[in-house]
Order: structure tokens, then sequence, then C-alpha cells
């Protein structure tokens, strides 16, 4: 959990907020949980893309 709080404190700083906010980046702050089902979804969905798209490993 120390690593989830220093990000939260990092993204949650005035100078990070302005770095992204002129590169047009909004920032998520997830928690560990909310951030593994996501991690989750999206090996779930690039599995079927990969899968249709007959990629394999050489």
């Amino acid at each position: 959990m120390k690593l989830h709080a220093e990000t939260v404190k990092a993204l949650n700083s005035p100078e990070l907020k302005d770095r992204y906010a002129k590169m047009s980046i909004d920032a998520q702050i997830f928690t560990p949980e909310q951030f593994d089902a996501c991690l989750r979804d999206e090996v779930a969905a690039n599995a079927v893309l990969v899968k249709a798209a007959g990629i394999t490993v050489q």
C-alpha cells in the first residue's frame, strides 16, 4: 500500500498536475483493487483481439 499512497501523493501534486494538464493528460487514480480489475479487463479484451488476428508467439 505504500506504493499506492506515494503514487496518489505524486499524482495529486500541483507540479505533476500542471505538467499533465499541459499534455492534456487526465490521470485517473484507482485503488489497487480497481487497478487490478482494469488490468484484467484490458488483458482479456486484448487476448480476444490477438486471437482473432491470429497472432502467435514466434
